[in-house]
């Protein structure tokens, strides 16, 4: 059984996802529920949260550190998003300013005095 799986399944037992309707009709109904289905609704519906917001916000965190750290004052924020998992510039961006309210220059130039 892979891994992936026998967490889902543990995650459904722990938390009695099974009593939850849509896995009632699912299953009646002799579907099969992919492991993507499963973790779309795992996020969605348990942690209130889709899976690239809580991506992104643990890749903000990582950020953060990354730019609070005095050996990295050399390097750019574009060296630094890629290093907390980022591809993208942009998305970058919108995201760092959505999750603490400020652009990524700004967070550095406040806390690296």
């Amino acid at each position: 059984m892979n891994l992936g799986i026998y967490e889902i399944l543990c995650f459904i037992a722990v938390f009695q996802l099974f009593l939850l309707s849509f896995f009632l009709v699912t299953f009646k109904k002799g579907k099969r529920l992919s492991n993507h289905l499963l973790a779309v609704f795992l996020f969605t519906k348990c942690l209130g949260v889709n899976f690239f917001d809580f991506v992104n916000k643990y890749r903000v965190e990582e950020a953060k550190k990354l730019f609070l750290d005095v050996s990295n004052n050399s390097r750019s924020i574009l060296e630094q998003l890629f290093d907390a998992g980022f591809n993208s510039k942009s998305v970058f961006n919108r995201v760092f300013k959505k999750y603490t309210g400020m652009t990524p220059s700004e967070f550095k130039r406040i806390h690296q005095g």
